[in-house]
């Protein structure tokens, strides 16, 4: 498992997202624009104000997005240490772990899963610290930290 590569992929990941987020509030926008006055001017108004709320999620999803690459590029080009941290790989029982990035479970490119976690999420801060040997609680398994890269 290469960390280069990994972390390659995530950032690809969190750039489509907020990419995604983007276009979506920008469609949302347009709709908005796009309604046309009636002689029913509730419905106008109604249409005009769900677009405009869609637009409004959206916008707040796109913001979260780019706090998250933010995050993420903060604490991706960290060196392995000896302890988990942010920015941190790792391998626990058959499962890998990063560390900086909130993505959840994604597939990698080699058919690998890997658990994308923030450290200031509860099991980011029960990770951080942790060293090779160590065990984790995670998903009710007991795991034990085999290797971080």
């Amino acid at each position: 498992m290469d960390k280069a590569a990994v972390t390659a992929f995530i950032r690809k990941r969190l750039l489509e997202q907020a990419e995604t987020c983007r276009k979506e509030m920008m469609l949302a926008q347009e709709s908005a624009n796009a309604e046309e006055k009636s002689s029913a001017g509730d419905k106008y108004e109604t249409g005009r104000a769900m677009s405009q709320q869609q637009r409004d999620f959206f916008a707040k999803r796109l913001e979260e997005s780019l706090h998250h690459l933010a995050m993420f590029d903060a604490s991706a080009g960290r060196e392995t240490s000896a302890s988990i941290q942010a920015g941190s790989l790792f391998k626990a029982g058959e499962q890998l772990f990063f560390v900086g990035s909130g993505l959840g479970l994604i597939n990698l490119p080699g058919g690998e899963k890997l658990i994308c976690t923030t450290a200031d999420s509860p099991l980011g801060r029960n990770l951080i610290g942790k060293k090779s040997g160590e065990d984790v609680l995670f998903a009710g398994k007991l795991l034990r930290i085999e290797s971080l890269c």
